[in-house]
């Protein structure tokens, strides 16, 4: 039991957008913003990106020549693999397909009569992002957005995300976000909060008085009974009540 208490660790919200940026500042490294409204937006020709605020809605952030929208940064730079997003962080680079199965980001125009390292000759197709965000359940690597409110691009792994309202770690995926166009990240608000003792991963708080969000591992929360754990980080927490006979039970 104490090697199991020992597993869990505590981050709380604030010390998440802690490592984001101020309004206006420069997210080049950090990818986020702290305050709702603003996002991380990248100058298409330059290692340069800025928090800025985000169109209001209904409006939907375009990518245009001067900036582009949040969610640049889940494409590849140069040399990386793109064959799932088929977008690249610079506008001077093209994601190039070699086979089904590869593509890597390439300075444009490059990509002629290529020959890899392995002697297989590159298709040089260029490839380009889905023009229309994702049904519900369906893949959304290169689209990177879903059509309905509630549903959101989940990564499952490197060459697969899907539009999901929901994602459970525990099946194997990595369940990383893989929206474009989002503001800041915030915590849940009190109506989605997870039940005593239930899976906190997305919603990072818990409705139920005396009770915590904890984090185990990198990719797997549960909401515990706060007086049962002590240490200095956490995800969202509840008052500091006792949980008298949930102390017991086996996590």
């Amino acid at each position: 039991m104490a090697r199991r208490r020992a597993a869990f660790v505590l981050l709380r919200v604030a010390s998440v957008l802690s490592e984001c940026t101020d309004n206006y500042g420069t997210c080049t490294d950090s990818h986020c913003c702290k305050s709702e409204g603003f996002g991380c937006f990248k100058r298409p020709d330059k290692p340069y990106a800025q928090c800025r605020p985000m169109p209001a809605p209904p409006a939907v952030c375009t990518d245009d020549a001067a900036w582009l929208c949040p969610g640049w940064e889940l494409c590849g730079a140069r040399f990386d693999d793109c064959i799932m997003t088929r977008c690249c962080q610079s506008s001077n680079d093209r994601c190039y397909q070699k086979s089904g199965v590869y593509a890597q980001c390439l300075e444009a125009d490059s990509c002629v009569d290529k020959v890899g390292k392995d002697g297989a000759r590159w298709d040089c197709t260029e490839l380009s992002p889905a023009p229309q965000c994702s049904q519900n359940w369906k893949e959304c690597g290169s689209s990177r957005c879903c059509v309905s409110p509630g549903f959101h691009c989940y990564k499952h792994n490197d060459r697969y995300a899907q539009c999901m309202d929901r994602c459970n770690p525990t099946n194997g995926i990595e369940c990383k976000g893989h929206d474009k166009g989002l503001s800041a990240p915030s915590a849940a608000p009190p109506s989605e909060c997870s039940g005593a003792m239930e899976e906190c991963t997305h919603s990072r708080c818990c409705a139920k008085e005396g009770f915590s969000c904890y984090q185990k591992g990198e990719h797997y929360a549960q909401c515990l009974c706060t007086s049962s754990w002590k240490s200095p980080r956490l995800l969202a927490a509840g008052a500091t009540a006792r949980c008298p006979g949930l102390l017991g039970l086996a996590l």
